[in-house]
């Protein structure tokens, strides 16, 4: 029972994540108090929300960072509120129905270790004064190759072009070690671990997303493993 409160907290967390970069903030933000108002902490929870999200707008934390601290939060709500269950359970439907629908909010950036932006979604890296067009270009890349030359072909072409400084980051690095990365070098890992893996996430805009908050409350889980989940 301890595992299935532990992984609903986790789910409720990445939605709640995924929701904050989204244009639908502030359409999801009022549901997600809505659920969480017999804690009697729900003004103060949004409090939260609004706090990291806007740390998350100004590069100081991570998406990992904050669905680690969110995981926490939960975890001890659902302790105390059992009978919350079904509701967050209706709220993961809700959200991830909503953010499948939206467009990730342009203005949301995180900033690497290099003082380099990465917008949400992966689609901008700025670094300096030059701009490129990575992350999505690279899974959009891989697809169209996927198409022609067949998966086989893709390892011997294409994944070599994707490890460059990412190549210390393995299946096997644990999650600990691979959220001390810089951003770059974490999207380029995940994108060729997931088309390694050739798991069905691989072209979602939220894949690293997603990696980087289930790996920031599993930091001695390997990151193989959580790339493996991405299934959606």
């Amino acid at each position: 029972m301890e595992d299935q409160l532990s992984a609903l907290a986790g789910m409720v967390s990445e939605a709640i994540i995924q929701a904050m970069v989204t244009d639908g903030w502030e359409e999801s933000r009022p549901r997600i108090t809505r659920a969480l108002h017999r804690t009697g902490r729900a003004d103060q929870l949004g409090d939260l929300m609004d706090a990291d999200r806007e740390a998350m707008r100004r590069g100081e934390i991570t998406a990992g960072t904050a669905g680690g601290r969110w995981r926490g939060r939960l975890e001890s709500i659902i302790e105390r509120h059992p009978h919350l269950e079904a509701e967050l359970k209706e709220l993961i439907a809700d959200l991830q129905a909503t953010t499948t629908q939206r467009p990730t909010a342009g203005p949301m950036t995180m900033t690497n270790t290099r003082g380099g932006a990465i917008q949400a979604g992966g689609s901008v890296i700025r670094s300096g004064n030059r701009t490129s067009y990575g992350g999505i270009l690279i899974v959009i890349a891989v697809a169209v190759v996927l198409l022609i030359v067949g998966a086989g072909t893709v390892n011997n072409l294409v994944l070599p072009a994707l490890r460059n400084d990412a190549s210390a980051i393995s299946p096997d690095t644990l999650c600990r070690e691979y959220l001390q990365a810089p951003q770059g070098e974490r999207e380029q890992a995940v994108q060729r671990i997931a088309v390694e893996q050739k798991v069905s996430g691989a072209g979602s805009p939220f894949l690293v997303l997603n990696v980087d908050s289930q790996c920031g409350s599993s930091l001695d889980v390997s990151l193989g493993t959580i790339v493996a989940r991405q299934q959606y």
